[in-house]
């Protein structure tokens, strides 16, 4: 409640020194820009048709923080939701009296709603005020589906199985609409960290926001082994959750700002120039059409279908290693196993994006992605290796203790390659939208995921782990194919700078 109220009051004496979005000067034709007209004068190294308003002044201020603590915690909330039933499998299928073939379909369907809504998300986007709405929509769908879900626990355990239909259809509900949640904050880290971030902070404003998901993954690892010992505890854990989703539900909607007060760059004044309100059809028309120009381009696809696959089938590999080794490990340390490879991939997006900020760095993500996936890879066939049904000996000999070992290893490199995935696609993209690209990223990702989320139980059991050293050396072989990238996003920085001084 002190939070909220401070929020408020901030929020009161923040709003009378906020402008209003950015209007479109009379000098820049936006356009060309979006149909692409100005992308070969950038790409060739002419500055001279970038031009900006006189006397602008690129700054940022504290709030762009907020901003990133509120979409973030939305982004890990969601997937924490997602994760619920599958962190303890055996209390799940206890409490709702349902087979794994159900708990599994928890998972499907959520992607299946993600695919739904993929297209909505990245219509909203371009509109004005786009990024706060769907924060805010997001965060209320979250928090329906956490009360939705809690309804059961009204009932006793026989009223339960005599109401069998009804328990299973609420949980469905719940999942699906939490699914339709996850492309308003997948799919457009960049986009924050492109509208309220300056250049040198780009990277790691969409590492944290990309990392976000896979902080709500780790804690449903440990949050729900930790509380639920048997199928009558499930409804404290399904009531906390609502706890978590209540505070930010109100932090978000007394105060989220559409905008800064003054674009952190050029690039970020010429993006939210373009948020302009249009017509639904022509919004709806625009929107496609980026799209179909962005699919169009070779290169992005290569990218796209790289970044998509190792984050597809990692996703789903976090989603059913519990089960996969229910065999070898107690949910426990299968828990933790996965746990601590999520965390580690939390550290390794953070800790190279924050470097590839880095002028030496922020250049050569390629090269960086490419080194990053062949050591990712080598790491999970070691991990593949010492556990079954490989166990290639002497690895496999090695103890718990070497298993968590190689785990965090493989988790931090493969981490370290996610948000460089959504900012070279950003990159390759432009000038179309950050959150454009951002959404059909995700969109190969999810379909990877629908996929392999689908596989029949006994597949997984047996290739889940070797699968993931598999498109990690897809990944780095892809990656290359897709030509030199120019940074042109990044040059509209250095004419800003140049035009200063």
């Amino acid at each position: 409640c002190v939070c909220v109220l401070v929020c408020v009051r901030w929020s009161a004496a923040t709003r009378r020194k906020l402008v209003p979005v950015f209007q479109v000067p009379n000098e820049i034709d936006m356009a060309r820009v979006v149909r692409g007209e100005e992308r070969q004068p950038l790409l060739a190294g002419s500055t001279a048709h970038l031009q900006q308003p006189a006397a602008t002044t690129w700054s940022s201020d504290a709030t762009r923080w907020w901003i990133l603590l509120w979409f973030s915690y939305t982004s890990g909330l969601q997937s924490l939701l997602w994760f619920t039933w599958s962190s303890v499998p055996d209390q799940s299928r206890s409490y709702l009296h349902c087979t794994d073939t159900t708990l599994l379909q928890f998972l499907d369907e959520a992607v299946v709603a993600y695919l739904i809504a993929v297209f909505f998300a990245s219509w909203l986007f371009t509109r004005p005020a786009g990024l706060k709405t769907s924060v805010r929509l997001g965060i209320s769908m979250c928090l329906f589906a956490s009360v939705l879900r809690c309804l059961p626990a009204v009932l006793s355990e026989s009223q339960r199985k005599h109401n069998h239909t009804l328990v299973i259809a609420c949980v469905h509900i719940a999942q699906f609409t939490n699914g339709l949640v996850a492309p308003l904050v997948v799919a457009s880290p960049s986009l924050l960290s492109l509208l309220w971030f300056p250049e040198h902070q780009r990277n790691t404003a969409t590492a944290i926001g990309n990392t976000a998901s896979a902080v709500g993954r780790a804690v449903g690892f440990f949050l729900g082994p930790a509380m639920v010992k048997e199928a009558g505890d499930l409804p404290k854990l399904l009531a906390v959750e609502i706890g978590l989703t209540a505070l930010p539900f109100l932090c978000i909607w007394a105060y989220y700002p559409a905008a800064p007060a003054s674009p952190p760059s050029l690039a970020a004044y010429q993006a939210s120039s373009t948020y302009h309100a249009t017509s639904l059809g022509q919004s709806l028309r625009r929107t496609a059409s980026e799209t179909w120009a962005v699919l169009r381009g070779k290169g992005f696809v290569l990218l796209a279908a790289a970044g998509g696959l190792q984050m597809g089938v990692y996703g789903g590999w976090s989603g059913v290693l519990t089960d996969v080794l229910s065999d070898e490990y107690s949910d426990k340390r299968a828990g933790t196993l996965g746990s601590v490879n999520t965390f580690a991939s939390i550290v390794g997006g953070l800790v190279v994006g924050l470097a590839s900020d880095h002028p030496l760095l922020s250049r050569h993500l390629q090269a960086i992605i490419v080194t990053l996936c062949g050591m990712s890879a080598v790491s999970f066939a070691v991990l593949a290796m010492m556990l079954k049904p490989l166990e290639v000996a002497p690895l496999s000999h090695a103890g718990y203790a070497a298993v968590l070992a190689v785990g965090t290893v493989a988790g931090f490199l493969r981490g370290g390659t996610d948000p460089l995935f959504f900012e070279l696609c950003a990159e390759v993209a432009h000038p179309h939208p950050a959150g454009t690209a951002g959404s059909v990223l995700t969109i190969f990702y999810h379909g990877v995921l629908v996929v392999f989320l689908a596989l029949p139980g006994a597949v997984l059991a047996q290739g889940t782990l070797l699968a993931m050293a598999g498109v990690m050396v897809v990944s780095a072989v892809l990656v290359p194919m897709v030509g030199s990238v120019t940074y042109s996003r990044r040059a509209l920085t250095t004419v800003s700078a140049k035009s200063h001084l």
